[in-house]
C-alpha cells in the first residue's frame, strides 16, 4: 500500500504476522510511503516477498516524511535497487532491532545497488540490526554493496552484518557496505562477507574484473569504524583480481 499520510502500523511480532505478497499475483512493492510531513512508524511484523521493478522491494521511502521500523522482519524482497529497503529522498530511515534476511537486487544489463537497503542521499540509521543473506548481482555491470549501499549519510551502532554477496559481470564492490558518503560504524561485526565478479567475464587478452571490499569499499568517502570487528570477508575477482577482503579505502 502507498502510506501518504503519517501513521503507525503495530503488529503483534514477527512470528505472528506478515504482510507479503502473494507469490501468484504479480509483482509489487510491500509499502511505499509518501508522506510530505510527519513520521511512519512500522513495527512487530514481517514484511516479505516485495517485488519493485525500480528501488525498494520491501519498504521505498519516496516523501519527505521520515519513516521509523521497529522490531521487523524485511525477508525475501527484491528489487533493481535496495531489495529490502530504499530511502530514495533526503530524509531519515531508521530501523531498530531489524533482521534484513535474503533479500536481492538484480539487473541484467547494468549496475545493481544494495541487496537489503539502498541509500543514495539521505540518512540511514541502523541500531541493533542483523543484516545476513543478502545479495547483489550487476548483470550487465557492477554489483554494490549486498548490505548496505550509501551515497548518503549511514550510521551503524550494534549491527550484525553476516555471509553477504555482492557480485558483478563488471567488479563485485562492497560485500557488506558501499559507501561513497558518509559512513560511521560503532559496536558492530562484520563478518564472512564476500565481494566478487563473474570469473566468465574474462576476455582472451585475459582482462578480468575485480572484487574489492569483501567487507567494506569506501571510495573516496568518509568513513569511521570504532570497536568494531570486521574478519573473513573475502574479495576475489576473475582471474583472481582482487582488492582487500576486509576494508577497501581509495
Amino acid at each position: 500500500p502507498n502510506l501518504s499520510v503519517p501513521v503507525n502500523i503495530s503488529g503483534p511480532g514477527v512470528n505472528n504476522i506478515t504482510i507479503a505478497r502473494n507469490l501468484n499475483s504479480g509483482a509489487f512493492r510491500i509499502f511505499t510511503t509518501t508522506t510530505t510531513t510527519g513520521i511512519v512508524n512500522i513495527s512487530g511484523l514481517t514484511i516479505a516477498q516485495g517485488i519493485a521493478s525500480g528501488s525498494g522491494g520491501g519498504i521505498q521511502r519516496a516523501g519527505a516524511g521520515n519513516v521509523n521500523v521497529t522490531n521487523c522482519t524485511i525477508t525475501n524482497n527484491h528489487a533493481v535497487d535496495g531489495g529490502g529497503v530504499a530511502n530514495t529522498t533526503t530524509g531519515q530511515v531508521s530501523l531498530t532491532n531489524c533482521l534484513l534476511d535474503s533479500n536481492s537486487t538484480q539487473l541484467s544489463n547494468g549496475d545493481s545497488h544494495g541487496g537489503a537497503i539502498y541509500n543514495p542521499t539521505g540518512t540511514i540509521t541502523l541500531t541493533g540490526c542483523t543484516l545476513s543473506g543478502n545479495t547483489v548481482y550487476g548483470g550487465g555491470g557492477d554489483g554494490y554493496g549486498s548490505g548496505i549501499y550509501n551515497t548518503g549519510t549511514l550510521l551503524v551502532s550494534g549491527c550484525t552484518m553476516v555471509g553477504n554477496i555482492t557480485t558483478g559481470h563488471g567488479d563485485g564492490i562492497g560485500g557488506a557496505i558501499y559507501n561513497g558518503g558518509v559512513l560511521e560504524v560503532t559496536n558492530s561485526t562484520i563478518l564472512s562477507n564476500t565481494a566478487t565478479s563473474d570469473p566468465q567475464m574474462c576476455n582472451p587478452n585475459f582482462s578480468c574484473y575485480y572484487g574489492v571490499g569483501g567487507g567494506i569499499c569506501n571510495l573516496g568517502a568518509t568513513g569511521i569504524i570504532t570497536n568494531s570487528t570486521i574478519a573473513y570477508n573475502t574479495a576475489a575477482g576473475g582471474g583472481q583480481n582482487f582488492d582487500a577482503g576486509g576494508i577497501q579505502d581509495r
